[in-house]
């Protein structure tokens, strides 16, 4: 079994912030005027020098159907 590549480093200087509780309030990522009104906010509170850019992770709301309809 092959071995696993080496992790590169972490450069330690680097600052990460999660938010759960966005402006716009759920806001729609693929639609650009929702991703420039979330960065403005972003760099509203914490300072336009620290944004260099942001990932957004979509979250997946799984629905089942049973054969009747319902959701389970």
């Amino acid at each position: 079994m092959p071995k696993r590549a080496k992790t590169p480093p972490i450069d330690d200087g680097a600052k990460y912030l999660t938010i759960v509780g966005p402006y716009p309030a759920h806001p729609n990522m693929e639609l650009e005027q929702h991703r420039r009104e979330f960065s403005r906010w972003l760099a509203s509170c914490t300072g336009s020098s620290y944004l260099r850019a942001f990932y957004h992770k979509p979250t997946v709301r799984l629905t089942r159907f049973t054969r009747s309809g319902r959701v389970v």
